[in-house]
């Protein structure tokens, strides 16, 4: 008998690809993943649950995030994807990346991206300081990434981003689902599989296009004063007395989604993530259009979780808005015509600043 391909551990109930839920402990062929669950312990999800079962699994699975208000329906939308990914999330090649953002601290945006690190550890999840963006912080950041994914994290948190956040590792293992390093001492590289859902916090944060692209934005609307506002419970204590409640109520509502045919609401794999967009964005979008959320989410209706991945990057990339303007600005003192880089470095060199002068060079 030949050796079996592992793709991982769970423990949470989950509903594959096809639409089937599975409850049952032991490995799963289609998944490749080892369901590990207490014996005894019964998990119930209708096959096809009516519209008050799904509505009372909305409820369910949100509880820990109920008093969260959030900045748009786009942001409300990518919350409730980042719970079912917390469930779903051993399945996926690849996942995008979550960031909690406030406008100001303490608008609880740590609190609630370990609530949903807490449904997908089954533990109080640890963060990851924000090292910064100098010289070797990428390459840092990139070891971190190995050493979680080697030791099979589930969750990662990259806590309080300042300024302007890029990251070629991590976009690369958004893309890839992979990361390969040298082994230390050695003329041998190792590749792993990286399975964790990461997710990003800041205030006022920014991300480089590529950053972006990959990333399910969730602002947080903590109104005036957030360091005063009092929750009646812990999200994060919450998520993890509910967790297996809320993958059950996770479980339902995926299950209501196939039931209904799995209907594409809107076109497009969001950016390469196939899977993610097939059990997180779908049936996020689906839950909005049949108006299943109205009267039982407190937020404003759910919009696209992959919103800010599909929005033009310039407007959240420093680096492009001041490229665009120079190119404007060029184009606009040649009078459109070619110019050379040569002239273009003259005219930087003789420090001219007004459209004359350097129009005037240009026509020389």
């Amino acid at each position: 008998m030949s050796p079996r391909y592992l793709a991982g551990s769970v423990d949470l109930p989950y509903v594959t690809k096809a639409g089937r839920v599975v409850t049952k402990p032991g490995y799963d062929e289609e998944t490749k993943l080892y369901l590990h669950m207490p014996r005894g312990e019964e998990v119930f999800v209708p096959d096809s649950p009516t519209r008050d079962q799904v509505r009372a699994a909305l409820a369910e699975m949100m509880a820990p995030w109920r008093e969260y208000r959030f900045a748009d329906e786009h942001s409300a939308a990518g919350m409730v994807s980042a719970v079912i990914a917390a469930v779903e999330r051993p399945l996926f090649a690849v996942c995008p990346a979550w960031l909690f953002e406030g406008c100001q601290q303490a608008s609880g945006k740590t609190q609630a991206a370990s609530s949903v690190g807490a449904v997908s550890e089954g533990d109080r999840p640890g963060v990851t300081a924000f090292s910064g963006s100098g010289p070797g912080a990428d390459d840092e950041l990139r070891k971190r990434l190995m050493a979680e994914a080697r030791g099979g994290v589930r969750f990662v948190c990259i806590d309080n981003i300042i300024g302007h956040f890029k990251s070629s590792a991590l976009s690369s293992v958004l893309t890839s689902g992979k990361l390969q390093d040298r082994i230390l001492g050695r003329s041998q590289s190792i590749s792993v599989d990286v399975r964790s859902l990461v997710t990003l916090t800041g205030n006022n944060a920014s991300m480089d296009a590529d950053l972006q692209r990959r990333t399910v934005q969730v602002r947080i609307d903590a109104g005036v004063n957030p360091s005063h506002r009092v929750f009646a419970f812990s999200p994060v204590n919450e998520a993890l007395r509910l967790r297996r409640r809320i993958a059950e109520a996770v479980c339902t509502v995926l299950r209501a989604y196939f039931a209904a045919g799995a209907p594409v609401v809107v076109a497009g794999d969001a950016g390469g993530f196939g899977d993610w967009n097939l059990l997180c964005r779908q049936v996020v979008l689906w839950i909005a259009r049949e108006g299943l959320a109205e009267g039982v989410l407190p937020w404003l209706s759910l919009g696209d979780p992959a919103a800010s991945m599909l929005a033009d990057p310039s407007a959240s990339d420093p680096e492009l808005e001041s490229h665009g303007d120079l190119l404007i600005a060029l184009n606009a003192l040649s009078e459109g015509r070619p110019f050379t880089a040569a002239e273009a470095h003259k005219w930087h060199a003789a420090g001219a600043h007004d459209a004359d002068s350097v129009s005037g060079q240009f026509r020389s």
